[in-house]
């Protein structure tokens, strides 16, 4: 009777938990656990004999019932389903995300993570923080020595950067008559993300020789620049410093428009015949290069023009404005201002044009001059304007990549996961979780794909690995099981009735 009590007892608890396993058959990162049995204690009533005159005899022993011997949590893969979610991570795989509640460490499977509102990539399930390797920006990589909670700022801002490096290539075509030009244009942006145009003119001077021009928003920044070519069509040198040319700087002082001479500003379209002065008060200030004083400057030497609208003091190239819009109080030239400022310029004060702290430096050792067409083009190598996290993903790696709205893409950081000598020894939390006990071994941190561990797929969940027809197989042969030994107990209480009886 008490072996088909402890058979009952325990076929009880196997059935419990294949129930709970049909009742988790979709809960994502669900694994299945299963119940062992084996035998208990057996009384000996008479001992094994070793042969002699006749022969040996074997043990005469009475089981005494069932334990339970293992209860197991089965650890393999369950299936994946895409969900089209970023922060919906899957592990092909060994291994286990690793979230954090403020105190400890606990290990998962689960990877339906979201962002909250302080931009933590979080369990949503239960609000955890994710663990990884945050991006250096100093070391410009993923630092792997430290652990910390994953964020993903979304709205965080990157600052601007101007453009320091322009690379061209192409062709200068060798046939091009002297006094013919070639021009290629570039955008680049300068110190405070503003976006400018930066223009290369070459003229062909001579024999395997050009003069190159560069001008930024129109403005002349410098010019007679000596270009020069092999026979063969392989670039020699540009200025005084190889295949690369440098421009540092471009500071021009502010200075009063009224100060220039008649021809001067006869040459920059200014009608010194018009009798009521608009024109010339409505003209806040000039820029002019290279430190000419403005009694003694040309019309080239101005490189820009301030005009007052709407309380600000827009600078634009000369040739941008109409000096009779200006008569008619029409401040609003049909194109963008050179540049803006708050302040009213003041005489003598100096603006760097250039706006780019470590100059630009024009590499141009891919430009080559043959017969054909010309085809020089450049391309900035660098230089971005202000923009936003709008956009991030994450790779089978675990780095996740934001996308800013500049167009710009950042590393901000690596999912870590972990894995066990022994995953079978993690004592399960619920909620998908688990920690580590004496019998699993010590979590080891790493990289997806890397030491044993599986990789990551973005965009997915693992599904439960719950065999449902392998557990109703397992549900009828424990149900017999069960009922077995309820009818072991049930012969056992007749036995004892018939025994009571015997009195009677």
């Amino acid at each position: 009777m008490y072996s088909g009590v402890s058979g009952l007892r325990n076929h009880q608890t196997r059935l419990d938990t294949i129930g709970n396993n049909v009742a988790n058959v979709n809960t994502a990162g669900f694994k299945g656990d299963r119940v062992t049995f084996q035998d208990a204690f057996n009384q000996t009533l008479e001992a094994a004999s070793a042969p002699n005159e006749r022969g040996g005899t074997n043990p005469q022993q009475v089981g005494l019932g069932m334990n339970i011997g293992s209860m197991d949590t089965i650890h393999t893969q369950g299936s994946l389903e895409n969900t089209g979610r970023d922060t919906d991570l899957a592990i092909e795989g060994d291994g286990f995300f690793v979230v954090n509640d403020g105190q400890s460490d606990m290990f998962t499977r689960v990877g339906n993570f979201g962002v909250d509102s302080e931009g933590n990539l979080v369990s949503q399930g239960t609000g955890y923080k994710v663990q990884g390797y945050a991006y250096d920006e100093d070391a410009d990589e993923i630092n792997t020595d430290e652990i910390v909670d994953m964020e993903i700022p979304l709205g965080d801002v990157v600052d601007p950067e101007a453009t320091e490096n322009v690379k061209y290539n192409g062709n200068l075509n060798s046939n091009t008559e002297p006094g013919e030009t070639v021009s290629t244009t570039v955008n680049v942006f300068d110190n405070l993300g503003s976006e400018h145009t930066l223009n290369l003119e070459f003229e062909e001077s001579g024999e395997n020789e050009w003069q190159m021009t560069v001008r930024k928003d129109g403005i002349l920044i410098e010019d007679e620049i000596q270009v020069s070519f092999s026979d063969d069509g392989e670039l020699t040198s540009v200025g005084d410093e190889g295949t690369s040319y440098s421009i540092n700087d471009f500071e021009a002082t502010v200075q009063d428009f009224g100060g220039l001479s008649d021809s001067a500003k006869e040459d920059l379209g200014f009608d010194i015949d018009d009798d009521n002065g608009h024109d010339e008060d409505n003209i806040q200030g000039m820029l002019m290069r290279n430190d000419v004083q403005a009694g003694n400057a040309e019309a080239e030497d101005v490189a820009a023009l301030a005009i007052e609208v709407e309380g600000r003091y827009e600078w634009y190239h000369p040739d941008d404005i109409n000096f009779d819009s200006l008569e008619e109080g029409d401040y609003s030239p049909d194109v963008d201002p050179i540049f803006t400022q708050d302040q009213e310029p003041q005489n003598d004060e100096e603006v760097d044009l250039l706006n780019a702290p470590g100059g630009i430096e024009f590499d141009l050792g891919d430009v080559r001059q043959v017969a054909g067409e010309s085809t020089v083009e450049g391309v900035a190598e660098d230089g971005q304007a202000q923009g936003e996290l709008e956009t991030y993903e994450v790779d089978s790696a675990g780095i996740i990549t934001g996308t800013y709205t500049n167009g710009e893409t950042r590393q901000l950081g690596q999912v870590v996961l972990s894995d066990f000598t022994n995953p079978g020894g993690l004592e399960k939390l619920g909620s998908g979780l688990y920690q580590p006990t004496r019998n699993s071994g010590e979590p080891s941190y790493g990289i997806a794909g890397t030491g044993g561990r599986g990789e990551i797929a973005p965009g997915a969940l693992e599904m439960s690995n719950v065999d449902m027809g392998e557990q109703f197989t397992d549900m009828i042969v424990t149900q017999r099981g069960f009922q077995a030994n309820s009818r072991s107990i049930t012969t056992g209480d007749e036995v004892l009735q018939e025994l009571v009886n015997l009195k009677t």
